[in-house]
């Protein structure tokens, strides 16, 4: 018999849509698991992300507008995205610990910054697992939802679609 593939889908526990797009996911890969012949786990890991990731959540909360600022700064300048994948490598410690314990043959990966962590783990360590990436956010994407170095970004629509490729 054909050894069963894992798949992780993985998410941050913030209260909003990476959390529903991942619990989505997992749900209908669940419903496949026993005829496709794979086992699929859920984990919900907490970004370390220091004070950035409090104060993401209270300026949404409270000044969603705040939003257009970071995305307007992040889509003009490559340097953000360096930084937030030079500062990626503070997130593993929780995410390596799961990730060896399932030891999974693909990570659906619902929270942008779970996969920098990854893509720089990876690449680091040649660890063989599948990685894609899902831009959680429809019509106002944020460029460092697109992941260079994961396998596939998994996205809407053709929006979407124009908005990663420009």
């Amino acid at each position: 018999m054909e050894k069963k593939k894992k798949i992780l889908v993985l998410t941050d526990d913030m209260p909003w849509g990476h959390r529903s797009i991942a619990k989505a996911i997992f749900g209908y890969l669940k419903d496949k698991e026993v005829e496709n012949n794979y086992e699929v786990v859920f984990r919900e890991i907490k970004a370390n992300t220091g004070i950035g990731g409090d104060l993401y959540i209270f300026s949404y909360r409270y000044f969603p507008k705040s939003n257009s600022f970071v995305h307007q700064f992040v889509q003009k300048k490559e340097f953000a995205r360096k930084i937030l994948e030079d500062i990626s490598v503070i997130n593993l410690p929780k995410i390596k610990k799961e990730v060896e314990k399932i030891n999974p043959d693909l990570i659906i990966s619902a929270y942008f910054f779970h996969t920098h962590s990854l893509v720089k783990w990876r690449k680091k360590q040649n660890k063989k697992f599948k990685l894609w990436t899902v831009v959680a956010d429809p019509w106002t994407i944020n460029p460092i939802s697109f992941i260079k170095g994961a396998d596939l970004n998994l996205l809407y629509d053709e929006v979407g679609q124009k908005e990663g490729v420009k």
